[in-house]
């Protein structure tokens, strides 16, 4: 994976960002954290798929094994879950890609993002507002 200061202006190619978009927007969550922190998740049963997106994204990516939590768990593959941290990184993602099915959650981050930089005196309530926002738009089978 890549270093920090090279990871944090990382410039993706037009195969990269298809690739990103679609995975994000086919496989992805997107969030923030109750401390603020924005995060991007992916999950899917290949790990070398998921570790394939690692190495575009570069630094503070985890990719873990997840465990199905389903009533009958021996029915459902073993699957994997790939975290990026950090306001740069998630920032570089999220600014060079176009999210379609996703677009609000990205707008959502990318302002919260702003206010995280910018902290004028009313930013954590305004913080709030929006993670309260993004997790009515992370609800299943909720028409937006």
């Amino acid at each position: 994976m890549r270093s920090r200061k090279e990871s944090n202006h990382r410039i993706f190619s037009d195969y990269e960002r298809g690739f990103l978009e679609a995975l994000i927007d086919g496989e992805g969550n997107l969030g923030i954290l109750k401390n603020h922190a924005p995060m991007i998740a992916i999950t899917n049963t290949s790990y070398h798929f998921l570790y394939k997106a690692g190495i575009i994204i570069g630094e503070n990516v985890e990719i873990k094994r997840g465990t199905p939590t389903r009533v009958r768990p021996e029915n459902h593959k073993a699957f994997y879950r790939l975290r990026i941290f950090g306001q740069k990184e998630v920032e570089n993602i999220l600014s060079q890609i176009n999210l379609l099915v996703k677009r609000k959650q990205q707008d959502l981050i990318l302002q919260a993002l702003s206010l995280l930089r910018e902290k004028s005196p009313d930013y954590r309530l305004r913080l709030e507002a929006i993670r309260k926002e993004m997790v009515i738009w992370n609800r299943r089978g909720v028409e937006k």
